[in-house]
């Protein structure tokens, strides 16, 4: 907790919005990145608050010095390009990279973890969530017992009823 304060201090993200002491998830190049759940403090809005603590990394014996400044380049040549981009399938940054003397960090649309850590790697994760159960997919018009495709199609090409889409041709 102490560390997270000394971050509000110092980093305009942090100025902006709460951020919640718990660490949600990593993420990015080598799970490097923590994901914070955050709300903006003006507007109320739930955000994502991804953080990588440069102090750490200096403070870390094992990794070479030739190695820790590029490796912060490109940490922070990744948001900076992902905030260019622009698609509804595409992460949205709604606070471009802040950078200060002991932290990055950039705010994103909310998210629940990584995809790294949905798939089990839990780096960077001081305690593990253990993952939720996922309903198993249910599509009633689609029927995927029969190892043969369908000579005619007995069903549209897209099924109202579940939404799902034929990848049977």
């Amino acid at each position: 907790m102490q560390r997270l304060k000394s971050i509000v201090a110092s980093n305009a993200v942090y100025k902006e919005y709460d951020v919640g002491a718990e660490v949600r998830g990593s993420g990015g190049p080598g799970l490097l990145w923590r994901i914070h759940d955050g709300t903006h403090r003006a507007h109320g809005t739930a955000v994502s608050v991804f953080v990588f603590d440069k102090k750490a990394l200096r403070e870390d014996k094992t990794v070479d010095k030739r190695v820790r400044e590029p490796l912060i380049d490109m940490l922070k040549r990744g948001p900076t390009q992902l905030q260019k981009l622009r698609h509804p399938s595409l992460l949205q940054i709604v606070h471009p990279l802040a950078e200060s003397k002991d932290y990055l960090a950039f705010a994103t649309e909310p998210v629940f973890a990584s995809l790294s850590n949905v798939l089990g790697r839990t780096d960077n994760i001081p305690q593990v969530v253990p993952p939720l159960p996922l309903p198993s997919p249910s599509f009633p018009c689609f029927s995927l017992s029969s190892t043969s495709p369908p000579q005619s199609r007995p069903y549209p090409a897209t099924c109202r009823q579940c939404n799902a889409i034929s990848l049977i041709t």
